[in-house]
This record gives structure tokens, C-alpha cells and sequence, in this order.
């Protein structure tokens, strides 16, 4: 019942390689189907949520600015404008890929929304007056859910960070909820420094993530962590999370000591 009150959009991890062309009818190509949407849902150039792919794709360097032509009516090309050259988005790299499958996504999401927003109402003339009820669409406009399956792959571990500022962007401008599914270290250390520094901004602020984890041990039960004031947990990770790089770094202190004596 609590899941049929939501409305759900779900984007997995997309890792295949691409090719120039991407086909209408490769139903499971996520990146072919996610441009599909984008032009069935019209969206123009200028529009909001062009303007959204736009400012996204450039904080994740992706490139300046895209375009999307259709051929035979059978598949679409998409090229990416970067320092004045067109190139095909499947020779930009997996990393470029998978961040224009999640903005482009998002950008679709945020578009059926309006959409829905748009039409949220129907006017009717009862006994000669006009009377206004609302559509079914409060789903979609109010309780909607984008669960994402590890967004941070093949992302530089700078642009990983991103994903937290993109993410809080999105909720906080077209009310729109996340489910992230991560093993980002770098994620989770950018929600913190955002939180730390909403504290220093906000006499009672208002945080904005919420993080479960997960222990390798299937045994263990999963746990909730509470941000404090300067952005830390208030309890630690499981064994091999944070202190990973931590204890390689010791491993190779010790080593290096040991060459030395």
C-alpha cells in the first residue's frame, strides 16, 4: 500500500558501452530509452530542463552543450560540443555516458512532473459554476521517488563528490526524493561537508540526507547514521568502508620502515 502511494522512477547501473547510433527499439539500453524520453516529451531548447542537462553535464565535464538528431526514424545520434568540436557521445568516455544517462533522466523526471503539475486540475461546471478537482497526478507531483543504483560508476572521484551537490540541487528545487544505492566513499564525505556547512549558515538547519548502511557481514543488520553539527556520524562504518585506504596506507608506512632497517 505504501509503495502504491509513490511514484517510483528507478535508473540501475548502466556499465555497457555504446555505440554511435542508439536504436528506439533497444529496450534495454538505459541510455538509448532515457533520449527516447527526452524528445518524446519534447523537450525544447531553453526550457528548463535543458537548461538543467546543460548546467549538469558542464559541472561534470561533460561538455558545453549537446544535440540530438533522429535517423530513419529508427535511432537517434547524440553529439556533444566540447571546446568547439562535435563528438559522439560514445567516444566521450563511460564516465561521460553514465553522467548524461543520470542528468538526462532526471531532466525527464523533473519534465513529467511539470506536466503532471500542469494538469493537476480539471475544471468542471456543476449547477452552473466552476468547480476545480484534482487529477490523479497528486502521485507524481508530491511523493515522487528516483531509486538510483550506484550513480558514481566510472566517475573520477571528484565528479563522485558531485553527485551529492546534484542530488540535494534536485530535492531542493523540484521536490524530488533520492534511494541511492552506493559504495562512494566520496558521496558520503560530501554530504557530510554540506551538512557541516548548512550548520554554519542556519541557527536550525535542515538536514537534507539520511544514510543506512549495510554491513559485508549478511548476519549483521543494517543501521542508520545520524549526522552531527560538524557533519561527522554519530557511530562508525563497518570494517573495510572508510578505513580501507587507511589501513593500506599503513600497510605501505610498515613496509617502508621495514626496507629501511
Amino acid at each position: 500500500t505504501l509503495m502504491n502511494d509513490f511514484s517510483i522512477a528507478y535508473m540501475g547501473a548502466n556499465p555497457a558501452k555504446q555505440s554511435a547510433l542508439f536504436a528506439i527499439r533497444d529496450k534495454n539500453n538505459a541510455l538509448a530509452q532515457a533520449i527516447h524520453e527526452y524528445k518524446q516529451l519534447n523537450i525544447l531548447e531553453g526550457e528548463e530542463e535543458h537548461r538543467f542537462v546543460l548546467r549538469w553535464m558542464q559541472e561534470f565535464e561533460v561538455g558545453d552543450d549537446f544535440s540530438i538528431s533522429m535517423h530513419a526514424g529508427e535511432a537517434y545520434e547524440m553529439k556533444i560540443l566540447s571546446n568547439n568540436v562535435k563528438i559522439h557521445l560514445a567516444d566521450k568516455g563511460m564516465g561521460s555516458i553514465q553522467a548524461m544517462l543520470l542528468i538526462m533522466r532526471i531532466a525527464c523526471v523533473i519534465k513529467r512532473i511539470k506536466l503532471a503539475e500542469k494538469n493537476s486540475t480539471v475544471t468542471r461546471m456543476v449547477d452552473g459554476k466552476e468547480v476545480k478537482h484534482d487529477s490523479s497526478n497528486y502521485r507524481l507531483i508530491d511523493k515522487t521517488t528516483v531509486i538510483i543504483e550506484e550513480p558514481e560508476l566510472n566517475l573520477h572521484p571528484a565528479l563522485q563528490s558531485k553527485l551529492a551537490d546534484l542530488f540535494l540541487d534536485v530535492h531542493q528545487r523540484f521536490n524530488i526524493d533520492f534511494l541511492i544505492e552506493t559504495h562512494s566513499e566520496y558521496i558520503l564525505r560530501r554530504s557530510q561537508v554540506i551538512v557541516a556547512q548548512k550548520n554554519q549558515l542556519e541557527v536550525s538547519p535542515d538536514i537534507p540526507f539520511c544514510v543506512h548502511y549495510f554491513p559485508k557481514d549478511i548476519h549483521q543488520m543494517p543501521y542508520r547514521l545520524e549526522y552531527q553539527e560538524d557533519g561527522s556520524f554519530n557511530r562508525n562504518f563497518g570494517d573495510g568502508f572508510f578505513d580501507e585506504a587507511s589501513s593500506s596506507t599503513l600497510e605501505l608506512l610498515k613496509l617502508k620502515r621495514q626496507k629501511k632497517a
